[in-house]
């Protein structure tokens, strides 16, 4: 991923610009917009699945350190499949869903945070921002997709 798509001042958040341009999916009831990502050209979805799923699955490889606190993600039967995936060995991982959030504020404080994840009911969610983009990684048996 570029950082083309992050937030970059506030003459410059690509991608919230280009899903501005487009038409929203659908609005949910707290006010969140949803498009797919899939259907507007402008959007590289590969690229951001990839970067995402590639961040999360070297959070669960390896152990790194934020000051006093160590961060590493547990994937447990859901670490392999992303492994192929990111060498071009397999497809798409089963029971996987990538999500990405864009900031609808117009100024925004740049900012990065660390890859953490939380329970679900049948499912993982892990998750990172990145300058406005926040990326969610969802695993587990309940996404049978």
């Amino acid at each position: 991923m570029g950082c083309e798509e992050c937030y970059r001042g506030k003459s410059s958040f690509r991608i919230q610009e280009v899903l501005l341009r487009n038409t929203a999916v659908t609005t949910l009831p707290d006010g969140v917009i949803l498009y797919c990502g899939a259907a507007i050209p402008e959007i590289d979805c590969e690229r951001l699945t990839y970067f995402a799923v590639s961040v999360i699955w070297r959070a669960a490889v390896h152990k790194w350190r934020n000051g006093p606190r160590m961060v590493k993600l547990e994937l447990g039967p859901y670490l392999e499949p992303p492994r192929q995936f990111l060498n071009g060995e397999a497809p798409f991982p089963d029971n996987t869903m990538v999500v990405v959030r864009v900031s609808s504020l117009s100024g925004y404080a740049p900012s990065v945070n660390l890859p953490m994840s939380r329970p679900g009911s049948g499912f993982k969610v892990h998750a990172f921002a990145v300058l406005g983009l926040t990326f969610l990684v969802v695993v587990g048996k309940m996404l049978d997709m």
